[in-house]
């Protein structure tokens, strides 16, 4: 929401902390999958994995994005490598090189897709080798912990070399597109998830002692004060480093947390729990891919009362409706097929040991 409510005009709304966040999230989760996979059955299911990527990812992408290119491309006069980029996953870094130029209006959002699904094939792919190993869990937690050290140093060095201007945002491309700039993102969510599912293998006693204290009280409001903090501060080369930095501390402080709980104050728990929230959380993927659509043909009529905070307003209302409306749409009926992957739906998953 804090994406949509950017792009529907609201200044304030910091969208890019929303993008860093739901690289965090998406880490976090898609780690604790593997996890748990593995602790159920032997080794892991690379095609269950896959299969249940891509029921979840292409069916929305398809309605919405692919299809309606393949039909414009001629009309629109679309750019055939940035439209290929888009199906196939890499479109990030043409955005980086040329904008939002060549593609339909509304869809240069999929940049972080692209970086997503970059990642899924890599962990899936490395996963796969590492389940054969004496200690896959704890490799893994070595490579995430690698992954996020090279890219975190990777933002500190292209904002000391690169000689680009900043966009109008006032975000360096090259660091705000690049997989190898924002990947750290998902790798510290990765590596929270392994410290949740493994902690005694994992970590230290200190160690230890430290990740239940991340799941405290104190967590929420730290990771809230580290928000307002990232945001206050307008130095340029803040903004380019510490800022992604601190922002991905703030989303683990808030995801650990939120296992605990005793830990979130009774209001946003309230908020979380809420019917709404849940249901846009659920439409989440489609209000993702539609939103800057939506707001771009409402935008386009030009209309008087589309003006101020009452027309941001709308147009958020407008956007979230939309998406909502197709997640139910080209998403939920293939939540069967999806679940036809899942572990409780193989008639092979036994229980695991641990070791």
């Amino acid at each position: 929401m804090l994406v949509v409510l950017a792009h529907a005009g609201l200044r304030m709304a910091p969208g890019g902390m929303g993008v860093t966040i739901f690289f965090v999230i998406s880490g976090f989760v898609i780690t604790r999958l593997l996890i748990r996979e593995y602790d159920q059955v032997p080794g892991f299911r690379i095609k269950a994995f896959f299969a249940r990527r891509v029921l979840k990812i292409f069916p929305p992408l398809l309605v919405i994005v692919i299809l309606p290119s393949i039909v414009l491309f001629q009309r629109l006069n679309l750019d055939g490598r940035a439209v290929f980029a888009q199906i196939f996953f890499f479109y990030n870094w043409i955005k980086l090189n040329q904008g939002a130029a060549g593609v339909l209006i509304g869809s240069a959002v999929v940049w972080s897709l692209a970086i997503e699904e970059q990642f899924y094939i890599a962990v899936a792919v490395l996963w796969s080798g590492l389940v054969r190993t004496a200690k896959p869990v704890a490799s893994l937690f070595t490579v995430y912990s690698a992954i996020f050290l090279y890219s975190t140093l990777a933002r500190v060095y292209v904002s000391l070399t690169n000689e680009a201007p900043h966009d109008a945002t006032g975000n360096l491309p090259r660091i705000y597109y690049g997989t190898d700039c924002r990947i750290s993102s998902i790798a510290i969510g990765g590596l929270l998830a392994l410290a949740v599912a493994r902690p005694n293998r994992l970590l230290t006693p200190r160690a230890h002692t430290l990740r239940n204290a991340l799941m405290g009280k104190w967590a929420f409001f730290v990771g809230v004060g580290l928000i307002v903090v990232s945001l206050v501060v307008r130095n340029e080369a803040f903004r380019d480093t510490a800022r992604y930095s601190l922002q991905e501390l703030a989303a683990v402080l808030l995801i650990a947390s939120s296992l605990n709980a005793q830990s979130w104050p009774s209001w946003v728990d309230l908020i979380a729990s809420s019917r709404l929230v849940q249901t846009i959380g659920l439409a989440s993927y489609t209000l993702y891919l539609t939103h800057l659509l939506v707001i771009g043909l409402i935008g386009n009529l030009h209309l008087s009362i589309m003006s101020g905070y009452l027309g941001i307003t709308l147009l958020a209302i407008a956007a979230t409706a939309s998406g909502v409306g197709l997640h139910y749409v080209v998403d939920a009926p293939f939540e069967k097929y999806r679940a036809r992957w899942r572990l409780q739906k193989d008639s092979e998953a036994q229980p695991r040991l641990a070791r």
